[in-house]
């Protein structure tokens, strides 16, 4: 276990009588550990097939909250402080990619001994063939496309007379022509986290997938019956999509450094990649209610030794949205 700066293990209260080359001293000291156990294999895991530590990374999520609680000061001591929430933060970040490959990769084998595809699920069938990896589209080009569809859109909005948009629809392939949907979704949240995606912070970008498949509204509609004990939700028709105004709720609460529940595991590109995949095979719905944009309805699936939790949102918009999602340690 690694001791909090301030303390032994679990102390998160400052120590006040601390001076500030003592202060830097313990933050040193606490960066050197973390990154020898990185080093050393004990926190990200020898072998790519042995299962990923996940306690590490509530180890780490706890140090994060533990820096913010020591003493503020500054100079060096504030710089200390920022250093080692940056070092951190950096293998938080790690590991949380690195357990959203894991969870990639066994929806992708899950998906080769069902005899389907690494590419896109729609009507039962899948097309892209049996990839061994997903390979992303390159940031650029995913932004050069969200530019070229903003800018075909508003000329033709001009030449109507009508007041440019500030939101652009795309489809797997503007993204790479007979992209999949775990690629397409993937490279959509890789762009966004650049933050080159678009133009302004008032814009967004929404990526459309597959129509909702008549068989899995009907078990949906007959799931949130018994849930609510009314009618249910009724979602024949949709289309799946996630934009990145949610991507930002998303990462804002449960991503690397921003997830305060110790028994979750924050989410990555990779993570939300095989969302779609996790709601089109869901073991249960747990919840649903109303809000103003529309319907939440939860999703939870069993995936490799954790439980994914995606809430969708029947849109007015005929969408079933992608709204948040989150990552629980199985137990």
């Amino acid at each position: 276990m690694v001791a909090d700066a301030a303390g032994g293990p679990g102390d998160d209260t400052p120590d006040k009588d601390v001076t500030e080359d003592e202060f830097i001293e313990r933050i040193a000291a606490l960066s050197e550990e973390v990154l020898d156990l990185a080093e050393t294999g004990r926190l990200a895991g020898d072998a790519e097939d042995e299962p990923l530590v996940m306690a590490n990374i509530n180890v780490l999520l706890r140090i994060l909250r533990s820096l913010g609680n020591l003493l503020g000061g500054k100079g060096g001591q504030e710089a200390a402080r920022e250093g080692a929430k940056g070092t951190v933060g950096k293998l938080v970040e790690q590991l949380a990619r690195k357990a959203g490959r894991r969870i990639q990769k066994k929806i992708l084998d899950q998906r080769r001994r069902a005899g389907k595809g690494a590419g896109r699920q729609g009507k039962g069938r899948d097309t892209g063939g049996l990839a061994k990896d997903i390979v992303p589209v390159a940031t650029e080009v995913v932004s050069a496309a969200v530019r070229r569809k903003f800018q075909e859109l508003n000329e033709e909005r001009i030449r109507a007379g009508k007041k440019e948009t500030k939101k652009v629809e795309l489809v797997p392939d503007d993204l790479r022509p007979g992209a999949g949907n775990i690629e397409a979704i993937q490279s959509f949240v890789e762009a966004w986290k650049s933050g080159g995606l678009l133009p302004s912070s008032q814009h967004v970008a929404q990526l459309n997938l597959d129509k909702v498949d008549d068989a899995w509204a009907a078990r949906v509609k007959k799931d949130t019956a018994r849930l609510q004990k009314d009618a249910g939700v009724d979602v024949a028709g949709l289309r799946y999509a996630i934009d990145t105004g949610q991507l930002g709720h998303a990462f804002g609460r449960h991503g690397p450094g921003k997830e305060e529940n110790t028994d979750q595991i924050p989410i990555s590109p990779e993570a939300v990649s095989v969302y779609l995949d996790v709601i089109k095979n869901y073991d249960a719905i747990t919840d649903v209610r109303g809000m103003k944009k529309g319907i939440t309805i939860e999703f939870k699936k069993a995936v490799d030794g954790v439980v994914y939790v995606v809430q969708q949102i029947r849109t007015k918009q005929k969408n079933l949205s992608f709204f948040t999602m989150w990552i629980e340690q199985a137990k």
